[in-house]
């Protein structure tokens, strides 16, 4: 028997304790405030130009910086991802919404967004043609 543990536990279940304490002390509420706002408002900026661009089909409205949108019937899924992966743009394969999920992490910055739908109308073009 270990007996008792004062402090943080291990390192899975503590690291994330310790971090999230960490980034709040480094930040403060109010910085932490304004990168999480960034993140979100890149997501529905993001969700709106792709579907302004018809390259895909806004499927929620996030309340986090997690987009989804849907390309059923504009381009294959499981294609956009594997051609993004070979040009170093990873999303994830949205499997409910048929399409994909951008998770917008606070580096991420609507310049990346901005090349990432660059880079699926190049894709969809060329599976059309």
């Amino acid at each position: 028997m270990a007996g008792k543990q004062f402090g943080l536990l291990g390192t899975r279940p503590g690291f994330s304790t310790a971090a999230a304490l960490a980034t709040l002390s480094y930040y403060g509420e109010e910085g932490l405030s304004k990168i999480a706002k960034k993140a979100y408002e890149n997501t529905i900026w993001f969700l709106d130009e792709a579907e302004r661009r018809g390259i895909a089909k806004k499927v929620n409205n996030p309340e986090v910086p997690i987009g989804c949108l849907s390309t059923e019937g504009i381009i294959d899924s499981s294609f956009l991802v594997s051609e993004l992966a070979k040009k170093k743009l990873y999303v994830y394969k949205g499997v409910k919404c048929n399409g994909i999920r951008v998770v917008t992490m606070p580096h991420v910055e609507r310049g990346h967004l901005e090349k990432l739908l660059q880079a699926i109308e190049l894709i969809e073009k060329r599976e059309i043609v």
